[in-house]
Parts: structure tokens; C-alpha cells; sequence
């Protein structure tokens, strides 16, 4: 988040991530077009990917600062846990290929597994408990607030909940969720 910035402000960093998106961007769709036509040689659809995931890291980390509430900031980490989570296969399937020995059958299906799990946990887990709208937590565990956060040098800080519900209980709501606050 950049602090006092207005929506027009678009600092050094900000473009450098759009110019490496775009070219990360660019080498997907590049290498997607081989991969498609020889499917027998995955090793271009595994580099397209893990440019697209590349892609995707830049522009959340963009909209990660551009973010103007803990709402946003949120959505954008949750896009940049996604995009580290699946590039995983692809690094595996890449270096694999490009290495002459491929991941095939049962390493490769327990490589994507995790990765699926790890992406599935992110989806579903809840986003926050302060209250924010679409906010699964703070809907569950209403009187859900922030007892002691540490901060980040980025000016960012993670709390940890305390929380009363009748559903399960401070000690479920502090599992299951943690606050980002700006």
C-alpha cells in the first residue's frame, strides 16, 4: 500500500512489475503455441505456465500496492499464494523436461495433489475477521478483533484474532483465521 498516494500515483516499482507482467505474459503465450502443437514435449506448456505465473505474481503484487483497504490487500495476497502454488508443477514439469529426465506417473500426480491442496486451502480458508464485507470469518465469529499485531517493515501488520462465538469458540476462530491490517 503506498501511503498518501492518490489513485493517479504510479511509482518506479509499479511499472517495472506492468513491463515484467507483460513480458512474462508475452513468453506464455509464446510458448503455449508450441506446446499445443507437439504434445508429446510438455516442456513448452510447462514453461507458458510458470510464465503465466510470473505474470500473475507481478500484477497481484501490484494490486497488492495500489491496495487502498485491508480488503484488497487481502484479495491481492490470496492471487500471489495462488500463482506460487501452481507454479510449482510447472517448475517440476520444466526442470524436469529441460533436464532430460521428466517427472512422470506418481511423482508428478503427488506434486500436483499438494499443489491442488495447498490451492483449495487458499480458495476456501477465510479472508479475514475485522469485519470487512464478503468476509466468511467475520460473519461466524461477529465480536472477532485484533489483540497484539506485529508489524512489517512494508507498514503492513498481522494480528492475531480474539474472538467469541457460539459456534466454536475463540480457539476456532483463532485457527481459522488472521487479520491483515494496513
Amino acid at each position: 500500500m503506498m501511503v498518501g498516494a492518490g489513485p493517479i500515483a504510479l511509482g518506479y516499482f509499479d511499472a517495472g512489475l506492468l513491463a515484467a507482467a507483460a513480458v512474462a505474459l508475452g513468453a506464455a503465450l509464446q510458448f503455449s503455441v508450441p506446446g499445443v502443437r507437439a504434445p508429446r514435449n510438455p516442456m513448452h506448456l510447462a514453461f507458458a505456465g510458470l510464465c503465466a505465473c510470473i505474470a500473475v505474481l507481478a500484477l497481484a503484487n501490484v494490486a497488492l500496492d495500489r491496495a487502498t483497504d485491508s480488503a484488497q490487500a487481502v484479495r491481492a495476497v490470496r492471487w500471489m499464494c495462488a500463482a506460487a502454488v501452481l507454479s510449482f508443477p510447472a517448475i517440476v514439469g520444466f526442470v524436469g523436461d529441460y533436464t532430460g529426465s521428466p517427472v512422470r506417473g506418481l511423482r508428478i500426480n503427488i506434486v500436483c495433489a499438494v499443489a491442488l491442496g495447498f490451492f483449495l486451502i487458499n480458495l476456501y480458508a477465510p479472508r479475514c475477521c475485522r469485519g470487512v464485507k464478503h468476509c466468511p470469518a467475520s460473519k461466524a465469529y461477529p465480536r472477532c478483533g485484533v489483540s497484539s499485531s506485529t508489524r512489517l517493515p512494508t507498514a503492513y501488520s498481522f494480528g492475531r484474532c480474539t474472538a467469541a462465538s457460539g459456534n466454536g469458540g475463540a480457539a476456532n476462530a483463532r485457527r481459522h483465521c488472521c487479520c491483515v491490517a494496513a
